[in-house]
């Protein structure tokens, strides 16, 4: 977060004062995303888990949740999507550096040798130390933590980094197609 966004901490704070709120009966989480930060799964995963009432996701009409914003909403309730072309998917992990031509300098400090050595090598051509001990642990937390919160998204065809149109997933990767009318009616027809 920042000093005009709310991050991962004050959003899951919000769900967990809401859940405790005897005033609401349910939680809708409206997404438009392509990805983002992964290490954000972990703290709204958290918190959208240890809710008590019903917590559902909706994706609107010409939309997406795709890689960490997927990760988010996998623990949820249900994921129902607005139309068929919703796109969701993108479930993989990646690390990348945008230069834009601007002029970057890189010191060390004498006795810091090891220190970013990863991306070092990366930068001068050699991705596979980075791959090895960065992304694919990171890739493997993040793919587990989706087959423990939605078994049915398919490991070989839907876990690789493709994106899908709502209506190619229904039944793993979403639930339903539906409005949001029909997203609040699922939330309060919900056991609490």
């Amino acid at each position: 977060g920042g000093p005009s966004t709310n991050g991962t901490k004050q959003l899951a704070n919000q769900i967990r004062k809401m859940d405790a709120d005897n005033r609401v009966k349910g939680h809708l989480i409206v997404v438009s995303s392509g990805g983002g930060a992964g290490n954000a799964i972990k703290t709204l995963t958290n918190a959208i888990k240890s809710t008590k009432k019903p917590i559902g996701t909706f994706i609107e009409q010409g939309e997406m949740a795709c890689s960490a914003c997927y990760g988010i909403i996998s623990a949820s309730d249900f994921i129902m999507a607005e139309d068929n072309d919703v796109i969701v998917g993108s479930l993989g992990t990646k690390s990348s550096k945008d230069e834009k031509g601007q002029l970057h300098v890189r010191l060390y400090a004498t006795k810091s040798t090891q220190k970013n050595d990863y991306y070092e090598q990366a930068m001068e051509g050699n991705g596979k130390p980075m791959i090895e001990h960065i992304l694919d642990p990171a890739n493997e937390i993040f793919l587990n933590a989706i087959k423990e919160n939605r078994p049915s998204v398919d490991e070989k065809t839907q876990m690789n980094g493709s994106i899908f149109k709502a209506n190619e997933v229904l039944g793993t990767m979403v639930d339903s197609i539906g409005s949001f009318n029909d997203a609040i009616n699922k939330l309060l027809q919900s056991p609490t």
